[in-house]
């Protein structure tokens, strides 16, 4: 006897993928690796400057910069981006400066004429500002198009609310996994102080979401 075999109806694929409104369609800024990394340096640079200190052009940061435009720029599987490594080598301010750049490219049009549809407030909230706003606007930060979340790791895990116990962050990321949200985020944590913390369930989850941008140079904050 020969192999049963069943084929994929793909009408009814096509269907289900067009009323699937929870999932995000793999965010990514169509332009040339060069031009979004030029655009992105402009955007940390005024990030830098709006703090009133110098802008430095470091090989490290231009590195990273290239392959955080590399990155959104291309397809990848991945709908989030991790931006990891010791204090004040300029995560927060490469976060600031991705967030400025799409808002630019809304205000211009730019993101519609790519097909890319987001919603024009995109959060940008420290993991310790989410956790104490968890139980008023989780199913917000849940449902963004696009969340920015600053300083993974330095909220507690867990906190009790009158007799209830929430694990706000990992629930906040288990649902974006879900729904395949793009997140960006910033930690000093390395994979195993993640896993430590988190558990092994959100560190898989990581490596399927998450792009990985180590930044690795020398503090910008000398005193």
């Amino acid at each position: 006897m020969g192999k049963t075999q069943i084929t994929i109806d793909e009408g009814l694929k096509q269907i289900l993928q067009d009323i699937e409104t929870g999932r995000n369609q793999n965010f990514r800024i169509k332009l040339p690796v060069e031009k979004l990394s030029q655009m992105l340096w402009t955007f940390y640079s005024v990030e830098v400057e709006k703090r009133n200190r110098d802008f430095l052009n470091d090989d490290n940061l231009a590195e990273q910069i290239i392959k955080t435009a590399r990155y959104l720029s291309q397809d990848s599987y991945s709908f989030g981006l991790l931006l990891t490594g010791p204090c004040g080598t300029g995560k927060t301010t490469l976060m600031l400066a991705i967030r400025e750049l799409i808002k630019h490219l809304f205000k211009n049009g730019t993101l519609e004429r790519m097909g890319v549809e987001i919603n024009p407030e995109m959060p940008l909230l420290s993991a310790k500002a989410i956790t104490t706003q968890v139980i008023n606007n989780q199913t917000i930060y849940r449902r963004q198009d696009i969340l920015f979340i600053d300083d993974l790791g330095h909220e507690p895990t867990e906190f009790m609310s009158y007799g209830m116990i929430y694990t706000p962050i990992i629930d906040l990321l288990e649902a974006r996994y879900q729904m395949q949200k793009y997140t960006v985020i910033t930690t000093n944590l390395k994979s195993k102080d993640l896993r430590q913390k988190y558990g092994e369930r959100i560190a898989d989850r990581f490596n399927e979401m998450m792009e990985i941008v180590e930044f690795d140079g020398e503090t910008f904050r000398v005193i």
